[in-house]
């Protein structure tokens, strides 16, 4: 409440350069399969950021929702002691896991 929209205000430089970067990501995507993109998945510190998920799917006029690097994953005892907002944080280094390097 102290903050008053001030975070929010904050990144919104930062989501724009991040759209935009999509957008382009997007666009080679398209020329190179022939193929729109019909949703994003968010992962790293830019999935948890206050409303990042709704402006970008504003933005980008997509579905957008935060990624979840364990689901595909045997779920033991320590994965599922990972807080499910931390786990975006993840996704490099399970993605290097799963390829074993």
């Amino acid at each position: 409440q102290k903050l008053q929209g001030k975070v929010s205000e904050a990144i919104e430089p930062v989501l724009e350069v991040v759209v935009k970067e999509m957008e382009q990501a997007m666009q080679f995507y398209q020329q190179g399969k022939g193929k729109t993109a019909k949703r994003v998945v968010l992962a790293g510190g830019t999935a948890i950021l206050p409303a990042a998920v709704n402006k970008i799917a504003q933005k980008l006029m997509l579905e957008v929702q935060i990624g979840d690097p364990f689901s595909r994953i045997s779920q033991d005892a320590l994965v599922t002691k990972i807080p499910q907002n931390d786990r975006p944080f993840y996704a490099v280094a399970v993605g290097l896991a799963m390829k074993e390097i």
